[in-house]
């Protein structure tokens, strides 16, 4: 009974193996069948593939796009910020370039010296004016009653008045009678600084020096009034000029100092009795309220 009994366990375990081996095999059938399907349906899915990872690198460039175009805006909107910022420094340093590059012309400009024909009618009359003024500061002078004459002694004109301060009385019928007249004829043709600085010490005050033995010398004034005269000083008794300056005006050139205020003026010229004797002069000029003067004695 027992022999029969593990027989028939033994035929159980073989049909159950059995089975199980049947039922592997029909799975192994199965997924064969279904690769074969998948082998045959592998081509479309390829191209779909392909189609997808295509589709996908497009949507991926659009993006990169999208995300530049993106980052775009966020640049300007940070150099935006910046500019809200700092743009008053930008402006000073704007305003501040312009403004030196005005400076830097007007400088130039402002140094160059006139244009002859701009000056030229202006030192035609300074330089014609000039030699009566000249003639009247450190010329000839005014005419006088000479102390000595046989008229003056005849008429008593220095009666009472003290002659040893080496005066004259200038003539009443001179064209100037005041100082004041005299003043008025020196500021139209040179400038105030030389004026104040030169003229007016020499020809109304009187001016004090060393020579150069360094000895004191005292240049008494060529003229002053006194009561109801105008005196001129005896050392300045020097004979006219034998003839009028002559200037050759088609040779006038100009020179810069790099000042916008002086310049100087180059001109041929001539004694009238030595026509032969041309020398070129130099004759320094000076800008006052809007005006050119002579800025240098002109003999």
């Amino acid at each position: 009974m027992e022999e029969n009994k593990e027989k028939n366990e033994n035929q159980e375990e073989i049909e159950e193996t059995l089975s199980q081996e049947e039922n592997e095999a029909n799975e192994a059938s199965e997924v064969s069948e279904e690769e074969q399907e998948t082998a045959k349906s592998s081509p479309a899915e390829n191209t779909q593939a392909v189609e997808e990872s295509s589709q996908k690198q497009t949507e991926s460039k659009v993006q990169s796009k999208e995300d530049a175009q993106e980052e775009k805006p966020s640049k300007r909107a940070r150099f935006a910020k910046f500019l809200k910022k700092h743009y008053k420094k930008i402006l000073s340093g704007f305003m501040a370039l312009i403004l030196l590059s005005l400076v830097c012309v007007f400088v130039f400009y402002g140094c160059m010296a006139p244009k002859i024909e701009n000056i030229y009618d202006r030192m035609v009359y300074l330089l014609e004016s000039s030699q009566e003024v000249n003639a009247l500061i450190f010329g000839c002078g005014l005419p006088v009653w000479e102390d000595d004459s046989e008229y003056v002694e005849f008429r008593n004109i220095y009666y009472g008045l003290d002659t040893a301060r080496n005066y004259e009385i200038v003539m009443p019928n001179s064209k100037y009678s005041s100082v004041q007249q005299m003043k008025e004829a020196i500021e139209k043709v040179y400038s105030k600084q030389y004026i104040d600085e030169v003229l007016y010490p020499s020809v109304f005050d009187g001016i004090a020096f060393s020579d150069n033995n360094g000895n004191a010398v005292i240049a008494v004034a060529r003229y002053y009034e006194e009561g109801m005269y105008l005196w001129q000083t005896k050392e300045f008794r020097v004979k006219p000029y034998t003839g009028m300056r002559i200037y050759d005006y088609s040779t006038m050139k100009v020179r810069s100092l790099g000042k916008r205020d002086r310049c100087i003026v180059t001109i041929d010229s001539w004694l009238e009795d030595t026509p032969d004797q041309v020398e070129k002069i130099e004759i320094l000029i000076a800008l006052q309220d809007g005006q050119w003067y002579l800025d240098n004695f002109v003999v």
